[in-house]
């Protein structure tokens, strides 16, 4: 039975400016200031070289072409792509095996950022290349013999599918690609699309997210489509100054809901998570200013970076200053709304329990300057508490006292004001008065700096704060 039945690719969608992030294009501003100093240092050099063998890794575990320990990944991220890196037990196959496999798709990350700097045109005769390199060293693909078996055949490298690759869910549903004999048309339209696009300014991420969906709802290749639609995409983000497309682990099932959502029709998820993947490399990629102008150790260097410390230092300005408060405000409303609910759940189990609201401006700010730190490493980026630090509280207390907290602070380092907000939860053990360690409760850092049209941050920010509360009000539920 068909799940989904395949059907010519569709343009964008007529409202397609909706699907753009300002937020990113904000990001991109700040991140355009750093790039300057940091271009051709060591360290951001370093950055890209591990970028792209992240890529290489994880856009073969996604496939299910390895599987590779976490720990030894790191390693081969940060020291290169070895085999003597990779014990016995810490892949699913022999090192001698992954390695080559490993260095083809590093070449096809780097010979992206070549094609851009050559400044070429996409072409169907380019992704045939991209698709040969990335299977340089893989000769057979899973597919069904004569005898309606699954076997291992050989894969036709660089040429489209000379037949039906449709595969069975899980559920039993068959998913049906283009048919072979429309591949070459439909990848003619597919080209001729994303040129138009080009000509009409589409941003990054929605033309990225876009070429990937429709790339893979053709599968012009026996195998591969998956690699070769992460490069693509790769490609488009590259061409604007941005950073290759990698897809975590992790975040294997939110990739597939998002193209399956975009299958009916619905591409805005899988923009979202496009987005998500470049504020996070712009992050990552923006802390490393400060230690570029430490790279070369003359006393010289270590003055002037001190002095570009405290210069970044000084106060935000009054407009910055004035939205900030306007952002908190509706913070503090909403959680007022909250705890008056809350409180009267809470006095009709015991006249004892009782949720209020607390901020930093009563006294106390350094109170969480601990956890801020620490939830803005694990989201990836550097938090500027000794310039601007904010916080405002949900505070419940029953036999445990737990709070949901929402820091506002500045970002390090910039010379722009860029302000960041993260959510957590934490609890205390009334008796013995233990802290547990954070946990984060936003699926992301809120970022804006007033580049962003303050509309539209202000629209960003009332679903952020949303689902951050649902998700920091059901961790509290589940841990009664």
């Amino acid at each position: 039975m068909t799940g989904y039945k395949w059907k010519p690719i569709e343009d964008l969608p007529d409202d397609w400016q909706k699907l753009a992030s300002s937020e990113l294009a904000g990001l991109f501003a700040v991140w355009k200031e750093h790039v300057v100093t940091l271009k051709d240092s060591p360290a951001y050099l370093e950055f890209q070289t591990r970028l792209r063998r992240e890529w290489a890794i994880e856009t073969g575990i996604i496939e299910g072409l390895y599987d590779i320990d976490r720990g030894v990944t790191r390693t081969l991220i940060e020291r290169g792509l070895h085999a003597s890196l990779i014990a016995h037990g810490d892949a699913n196959k022999p090192a001698e095996e992954i390695i080559p496999m490993l260095k083809d798709h590093e070449a096809v990350v780097e010979g992206l950022f070549d094609f851009v700097g050559q400044k070429r045109e996409l072409s169907t005769s380019y992704i045939k290349q991209i698709h040969q390199s990335l299977t340089t060293h893989q000769e057979t693909a899973t597919g069904i013999d004569s005898f309606g078996q699954r076997a291992q055949i050989p894969l036709l490298q660089g040429d489209w599918k000379k037949w039906p690759n449709n595969p069975t869910r899980p559920d039993g549903l068959v998913h049906e690609y283009c048919p072979p004999e429309q591949v070459a048309s439909e990848m003619d339209r597919l080209i001729e699309m994303h040129q138009r696009h080009l000509q009409e300014g589409v941003p990054p991420e929605v033309e990225a997210a876009w070429l990937h969906h429709r790339f893979a709802q053709i599968h012009p290749f026996q195998d591969g489509n998956g690699r070769v639609a992460r490069a693509l995409a790769s490609l488009i983000l590259i061409r604007e100054g941005w950073f290759p497309f990698v897809v975590h682990r992790d975040d294997r099932g939110e990739y597939i809901d998002c193209l399956e959502q975009a299958d009916l029709g619905n591409l805005s998820s899988l923009v979202h998570l496009f987005g998500r993947t470049q504020k996070k490399a712009f992050n990552q990629a923006i802390g490393l200013s400060e230690s570029v102008l430490l790279e070369t150790d003359p006393i010289k260097q270590v003055i002037s970076a001190a002095e570009e410390r405290l210069r970044t230092r000084k106060e935000l300005s009054p407009d910055t200053i004035r939205f900030v408060n306007q952002l908190a405000e509706s913070v503090e409303m909403r959680l007022l709304q909250i705890s008056i609910d809350l409180e009267e759940a809470l006095r009709r189990a015991d006249e004892d329990y009782s949720a209020t609201v607390e901020n930093s401006l009563a006294g106390y700010s350094y109170k969480f300057d601990s956890a801020t730190n620490l939830i803005a490493e694990e989201l990836s980026y550097n938090a500027d508490i000794s310039r601007f630090s904010r916080w405002w509280s949900l505070t419940i207390r029953e036999e445990t006292q737990t709070a949901i907290v929402f820091s506002f602070h500045s970002v390090k380092p910039t010379t722009t004001e860029l302000i960041a907000v993260s959510a957590w939860i934490e609890s205390r053990n009334v008796e013995d008065g233990l802290i547990d360690p954070p946990k984060r409760i936003c699926k992301e850092v809120f970022q804006f700096s007033l580049r962003e049209e303050e509309s539209a941050i202000i629209q960003r920010f009332s679903r952020w704060l949303d689902d951050s509360l649902l998700i920091g009000l059901n961790t509290w539920r589940k841990n009664l």
